[in-house]
């Protein structure tokens, strides 16, 4: 009793009450249940008036799907590399060239499509608010003729490969600034997966992802916002960081020389297997890095992987 005495009591009238004789005690107990009630009333009021619209506010993450084709010969195109801004969501085109992009917003945002050998295309898209899931339809991406330079090979013509001459790839790693394996290295490797290669090369960590298939976190703003909700599970079996780095350094990924995220957002194995690989240059940090792989978050290296 002697907590609640230290509250004003509240008549049938609404005017505090006095402090003194047995009397306010039973009037103390009284109100205080009054006052008690009251907020449960409140809130099961406030409770009932914007519980639907919280509920409505907490959507499903945005889909939206389409399929990217050769304008030229209508088929469908793997590997294309779609970007989303806003949010920043990055996914690649599987084997019949669809892709989907999850976790898209209310405002306008534009899409980029791009993979070497076609000119990229840039798309606005407005979705309307009804619509939860979208679909873009068919993407035509035309292809451009890549003028390969003439390439003179002296005593090493039999293991050079035209199209890897004509990247840049042989110079580079004359310069010998990074890693390189090329097609032969890798099939007497006999590697699993991509990231068997990475481990074998040198300067960076591969270790079982302790957060493999557990759910991603969500994107936040600055102030601790949520601004996109998780968009599914972490499902690198594997994660690869910068020896030269911090812990957690996540290097760069290109693919056929398209930036694909980083190693932190982006699973070597689920994008390209080894079969598929012709080369891969591996750069542990900004020291000696090429200037077309260097971008922001260089300072923790690049993996450049070329697909035949």
């Amino acid at each position: 009793m002697d907590a609640v005495s230290e509250r004003p009591a509240l008549d049938i009238g609404g005017n505090p009450g006095v402090a003194n004789g047995p009397g306010h005690a039973t009037m103390h107990t009284v109100s205080a249940t009054a006052v008690t009630m009251s907020w449960l009333s409140l809130c099961l009021l406030l409770t009932a008036m914007i519980g639907p619209a919280a509920v409505a506010g907490q959507e499903s993450p945005r889909v939206l799907r389409g399929v990217v084709v050769s304008v030229e010969t209508g088929v469908p195109l793997s590997g294309v590399i779609v970007t989303a801004v806003p949010p920043g969501l990055i996914v690649r085109t599987d084997t019949t060239g669809a892709f989907e992009l999850v976790g898209l917003g209310r405002e306008n945002f534009t899409i980029e499509f791009q993979r070497l050998g076609f000119a990229p295309v840039v798309l606005t898209v407005a979705l309307d608010d009804s619509v939860q899931i979208g679909d873009l339809g068919t993407v035509n991406l035309r292809p451009i003729a890549t003028p390969l330079e003439e390439i003179i090979v002296e005593a090493e013509g039999a293991d050079h490969d035209a199209w890897l001459a004509a990247v840049g790839f042989y110079e580079r790693r004359q310069l010998g600034s990074g890693s390189f394996v090329d097609r032969q290295a890798i099939e007497e490797m006999n590697p699993a997966r991509v990231t068997d290669v990475v481990q074998r090369m040198g300067g960076f960590t591969v270790t079982l992802n302790p957060d493999y298939m557990k759910p991603l976190p969500a994107v936040r703003s600055v102030f601790g916002y949520v601004v996109r909700p998780s968009t599914g599970v972490d499902t690198r079996r594997y994660v690869i960081r910068s020896r030269r780095g911090r812990m957690g350094c996540a290097p760069l990924v290109f693919v056929d020389g398209v930036w694909a995220g980083s190693t932190a957002d982006t699973d070597v194995d689920q994008h390209v297997h080894p079969s598929a690989v012709r080369a891969i240059e591996a750069y542990t940090g900004p020291s000696g890095l090429p200037s077309q792989f260097n971008r922001e978050g260089a300072q923790c290296g690049a993996l450049v992987v070329w697909t035949r």
